[in-house]
């Protein structure tokens, strides 16, 4: 598989999107009704570790053969409660941390597109941003539970 189809899916409504403030936050009702109008089929799902990401797989119509969850994906550690798990210490990513995370994932898409014909992120805000952004597909604004296609570029650039 030389050329997969790559999407990127952000997360439906979390209670942090509507203002609470809590570790690891799952899906609102309105984010549950917003995940289960997505649908499709990917060969490869890849998820953050991250409540609302994974509450928004399981609550859309997404049909796929292999699921994988991981921390390459999940969002920016900028310092606010709502990005951090249950008992993970509060401490930010640098700009260097981003990237090489970024480019582990890049990396790690590289190898799975050789397996599968479609793969699907799904993620958070922030992340799509710079993700999308180091791989030369451009700032876009991204709302919950919108999915964009991207190309991959294998390695990602940022200044520090």
């Amino acid at each position: 598989m030389s050329n997969p189809l790559m999407q990127i899916l952000r997360h439906g409504e979390s209670r942090g999107n509507i203002g609470i403030n809590e570790r690891n936050p799952g899906l609102t009702d309105k984010g549950k009704e917003q995940a289960s109008k997505v649908s499709g089929f990917a060969s490869l799902v890849i998820t953050s570790n991250l409540r609302r990401a994974k509450e928004t797989l399981s609550n859309s119509n997404i049909k796929y053969n292999n699921l994988i969850e991981t921390d390459l994906c999940r969002e920016i550690k900028q310092g606010h409660v709502n990005d951090y798990m249950e008992n993970e210490e509060i401490v930010n990513e640098t700009n260097k941390d981003l990237t090489d995370r970024i480019n582990k994932l890049c990396e790690f898409l590289c190898e799975e597109s050789k397996k599968h014909d479609t793969i699907l992120i799904i993620s958070h805000g922030i992340f799509i941003n710079c993700f999308l952004n180091l791989n030369k597909n451009g700032l876009q604004t991204i709302y919950n539970c919108q999915c964009l296609n991207f190309n991959l570029v294998h390695r990602a650039q940022i200044k520090n």
